[in-house]
């Protein structure tokens, strides 16, 4: 796959958090190898205290897990992404150590939404869990975050219910499932795209964006921090069929 398509990414951090002196609380991770493609991005809960870490960890652990899990049946293979994930979410929150519970810690860092683009040779799927956006081919697809703007997060399974005020054990959605080769370009995003939303067919369009691994972030850079165009943090990820590979 890596002779088929190219993947790039930037993520720059949103006007309230910038005003409010707060990190980027998104995650971003690439891979690509001769049998896949995997572009995932996270956005860690608000009013976490160290949510980016959970987040910025999470896409990397979910992004080798899409490598080494079996593509099958799509919400199978959605299924299996989430309990990698909260298995080793609760290896991390239980390692730390201190006098917190494991909720507390849970809630500090380990609460984020994900969202995963996979490409094989024969099919491209977009799955996850909670908001954010996708676009297949230009045609920009916001997820509803639910009730009160609240996403369901996978760390909700590690603890009571009670303690988080969430209910648990929501299953990840698979969100697109296409033949690979009527893809041409396929972006997965955080909820801050959705304050740009002409940015999405913008970025799908125009093949700098994939080749120059730099053009991407700086597109980002110019609305974000530059114009303060996008109020929350916004991470993308962007894949994108090669020149004449078909």
């Amino acid at each position: 796959m890596n002779e088929q398509f190219l993947v790039s990414g930037g993520s720059v951090p949103g006007r309230e958090h910038a005003r409010l002196h707060r990190n980027n609380q998104d995650g971003l991770a690439l891979r690509v190898t001769a049998e896949r493609v995997v572009a995932v991005v996270t956005d860690g809960c608000s009013s976490g205290r160290f949510s980016e870490v959970g987040a910025r960890l999470g896409a990397f652990q979910l992004a080798e897990l899409a490598l080494s899990i079996p593509m099958g049946d799509p919400q199978d293979f959605a299924d299996a992404l989430q309990a990698g994930l909260v298995d080793w979410l609760g290896g991390l929150a239980g390692g730390l150590s201190g006098a917190s519970s494991l909720a507390q810690r849970v809630a500090d860092f380990g609460l984020f939404t994900w969202l995963a683009a996979v490409v094989t040779a024969d099919q491209a799927v977009v799955i996850g869990l909670g908001d954010g956006a996708f676009a297949h081919d230009g045609r920009l697809v916001c997820l509803d975050p639910g009730p009160d703007n609240a996403p369901a997060y996978a760390g909700y399974a590690l603890v009571d219910a009670a303690d988080l005020t969430a209910e648990i054990g929501v299953r990840p959605a698979v969100h697109l499932v296409a033949p690979t080769a009527e893809v041409d370009a396929l972006l997965v995003a955080t909820d801050g795209l959705t304050d740009a939303p002409e940015l999405a067919a913008e970025l799908c369009a125009d093949p700098r964006y994939a080749k120059n691994p730099f053009c991407l972030h700086r597109r980002l850079v110019v609305l974000g921090p530059n114009a303060r165009r996008l109020p929350d943090d916004t991470t993308v990820a962007l894949l994108r069929r090669r020149d004449g590979a078909r």
